[in-house]
């Protein structure tokens, strides 16, 4: 499978193999156009040869997989990626392989992600953040039912938008290489390793599993992001209901970002004092809630709930109020007058609201935003310090 050397013994995955000319065949090679760059791929958007027809491709180095967590990652991202089908993933048409790369041939979706789009409206209307966060939850709703499957990196970069247009976008999720097998079912993936034995053998009951301290630090719930601070190296035992609370967590920083344009707690503090803001609780000082309709609030200090056991389930969220009502009734919501705001202070106006990257050294086509979300790149694994 690979053609370099790596500290793994891991089952090969079993995806064709083509010679580089094919690849060179079957797509405009020389036309294609970047829109995305990693730490372990590329994306390019480019067209089929015969059909005209256009897609993004991920190339996948071997190269730069130089640990046995890059290689099972990219295992658990193909074992997944290529067997789902539904509208709120990112569809993957072919998965095949040459001596040097690993290529993934997915639907091209010219919206961009949400990072992107955020960056460019800094903040968007309740409406759409209330219909977009609808879209992602009913899609980590049918990977926990149908599939057993968490997939424990929920993030702006990770949510692609299948138009530029707003209001009638829809979002897919991307980028399924940190995804966890929470439970066997009639759907579950084939050849994925459930990991079930393994976590039993490591000290977890059946009802628990074992999950790796991986993500992205300002979308990591609290417990994932203390059991980081606390061994890297060690994953968290924790119940397997509360593994999709994770997911819920991360919808909750994601709707937080969307309405407001920043983080709910301030990433760029030390790690010890960032697990204490956590725990804190979002606030909802900045100017821009002024607008916001208190139901999104409520909605958002649920999921962001530091205790898992009081956050909601993604059933539950979904049954939320904000959620329920006519996206009329979020258009244009009037201003609560100042003593219906939460006890908190207000920070100066000349202070905006701004969108804090959760990884600045990510490159993106500027001309071209589409599937840079399937890199990827902005996470951190168990291994990274």
């Amino acid at each position: 499978f690979f053609s370099v050397p790596l500290p793994c013994t891991m089952p090969i995955v079993q995806i064709p193999t083509v010679p580089v000319s094919n690849v060179q065949t079957l797509f405009d090679w020389g036309d294609r156009q970047l829109i995305g760059q990693g730490a372990y791929a590329d994306v390019f958007a480019v067209a089929c040869r015969t059909t005209h027809q256009e897609f993004a491709v991920k190339q996948v180095f071997k190269s730069r997989l130089k640990r046995e967590q890059d290689v099972r990652r990219l295992q658990t991202e193909i074992h997944v990626t290529r067997e789902l089908e539904h509208k709120g993933c990112t569809k993957c048409y072919h998965v095949f392989q040459d001596e040097d790369a690993v290529y993934f041939q997915l639907e091209l979706l010219r919206g961009g992600d949400l990072c992107q789009v955020l960056m460019q409206h800094t903040t968007l209307p309740e409406h759409a953040v209330a219909r977009f966060t609808r879209q992602v939850l009913e899609t980590l709703e049918y990977l926990q039912n149908w599939y057993g499957i968490a997939h424990l990196d929920i993030k702006l970069d990770n949510l692609l938008c299948s138009s530029t247009n707003v209001s009638t976008a829809d979002i897919k999720l991307a980028d399924f290489g940190f995804a966890q097998i929470l439970r066997e079912s009639a759907n579950t993936v084939p050849e994925s390793n459930s990991a079930d034995d393994a976590d039993v053998a490591c000290g977890a009951t059946l009802d628990q599993c074992l999950v790796s301290p991986k993500g992205t630090m300002g979308y990591m719930s609290p417990e994932l992001f203390r059991q980081r601070l606390q061994d890297l190296t060690q994953p968290l035992v924790t119940p397997r209901p509360d593994v999709q609370k994770m997911d819920v967590y991360s919808v909750g920083v994601v709707a937080y970002l969307l309405l407001s344009g920043a983080f709910p707690h301030k990433v760029s503090l030390p790690r010890p004092q960032h697990l204490r803001s956590i725990h804190g609780g979002p606030k909802f000082c900045l100017p821009t809630w002024r607008t916001i309709s208190h139901a999104a609030q409520d909605f958002c200090r649920h999921l962001l709930h530091a205790d898992p056991t009081h956050r909601p389930s993604i059933r539950q969220a979904l049954d939320h109020e904000w959620l329920c009502v006519p996206a009329r009734s979020l258009t244009g919501a009037a201003a609560p007058a100042a003593s219906e705001l939460p006890n908190e202070t207000t920070p100066a106006p000349e202070t905006p609201p701004t969108v804090i990257s959760s990884e600045p050294g990510s490159k993106l086509s500027s001309s071209h935003p589409s599937n840079a979300a399937a890199l990827g790149n902005t996470t951190v694994d168990s291994s990274a310090a």
